[in-house]
């Protein structure tokens, strides 16, 4: 049994948004449909300590409550979990795959058999589907990332302190959960199990696809709200003498991710255009900015976007902090980059210089 060095938990947001996806694609995989993630995925809180992970209706023993978890046991399986000697074991490989965002080892498989069946023998099929269910969700596997996993048949699994190669897998779910903020769709899934994320030309074609998608689109404008702090607004207490009642929190939020999605369509446009060996964006610098570093209405720690390769000048993918500082030394920085023999912006009786950007 294989078990995880260098690991990172599944936040309690994507625990949500996976198991949406996760009990609405494995029908579509196993009837051989589309598991596209739906749009507007739920994003409620994880559940409380104590209560079931299963999809299942938590079992009473009531009838209404047996009758509600029948069709939902055959939704999530794809099958007739009962019925159906072979749906068990395809259910088990199938919605393992996404849980665990890698194929299953056969010993995995066997454990899981193993589980489903001591379930069914202490009460019936659909007992043992919850308890399978509930044992996946609970796996260290589906709740944390282990990016020292390697495919690889006869593989050593290695925790070690030297830098190591990104194995497909892992690589995919880096890019489904920085981008989606969920588990790699079987697209993704099938280009790491070809091998070929690890090209150049494939890795871009699949990030492009993923921004594509509107759960994309949600993730982005989700980023935007935590970054900008728009997600404590319901926490700060007002002055009820100075401003009384009123959904000013709600208008708040909505505008500012109103501005996050026009902030995404502005980068797509030039994002879409071909030039030289890349795309316009790739040759621009878009600089996005904040005049207020928190709903404090604070004036240090302002956040900034850099967007854009900046004709090669600029790494992106980073998150830089540089607390303290003035961020006249960031347009200094933006400037040099531009070829401009600058090392002050604004008063120039301070030598701002510039940031460590590039």
């Amino acid at each position: 049994m294989r078990l995880p060095h260098r690991i990172k938990q599944v936040s309690a947001q994507h625990w949500v948004l996976v198991v949406a996806t996760l009990t609405s694609a494995c029908t579509s995989e196993l009837s051989g449909g589309s598991d596209e993630p739906s749009a507007g995925a739920p994003t409620q809180t994880a559940p409380p300590a104590g209560t079931s992970a299963s999809p299942l209706p938590a079992d009473d023993g009531g009838v209404a409550n047996a009758a509600a978890a029948v069709p939902r046991a055959a939704a999530v399986a794809g099958c007739d979990i009962a019925a159906d000697t072979t749906c068990p074991a395809r259910f088990i490989e199938t919605f393992g795959r996404k849980a665990y965002r890698r194929p299953l080892e056969a010993v995995e498989e066997s454990q899981l058999l193993a589980v489903f069946e001591a379930g069914r023998a202490a009460g019936d099929a659909l007992k043992g589907f919850q308890t399978v269910v509930e044992a996946i969700l609970q796996s260290p596997f589906f709740l944390y990332h282990d990016d020292t996993f390697v495919s690889a048949v006869g593989a050593t699994q290695h925790p070690s302190v030297a830098a190591l190669p990104i194995d497909p897998y892992v690589l995919a779910a880096r890019l489904s959960f920085f981008l989606l903020g969920s588990t790699p769709d079987e697209l993704l899934m099938a280009a790491a199990e070809q091998g070929k994320l690890s090209s150049g030309a494939e890795l871009i074609t699949q990030v492009r696809r993923l921004l594509a998608s509107e759960a994309a689109n949600e993730a982005i404008g989700q980023f935007h709200r935590q970054w900008l702090g728009v997600a404590d607004l319901p926490t700060v207490d007002r002055d009820t003498a100075k401003f009384p009642a009123s959904d000013r929190r709600t208008e708040l939020t909505a505008i500012d991710n109103w501005y996050a999605k026009q902030v995404l369509y502005l980068l797509q446009r030039p994002d879409s255009v071909k030039e030289g060996n890349g795309t316009l964006l790739d040759n621009t610098l878009v600089v996005v900015g904040r005049e207020l570093g928190s709903t404090a209405h604070r004036m240090d720690r302002a956040p900034f976007i850099l967007a854009g390769g900046a004709a090669g000048a600029l790494k992106a993918g980073r998150w830089l902090s540089f607390d303290g500082q003035p961020h006249a030394k960031l347009l200094v920085s933006i400037g040099q980059m531009m070829g401009l023999e600058i090392n002050t912006f604004g008063n120039r009786d301070i030598d701002s210089g510039p940031l460590a950007i590039g």
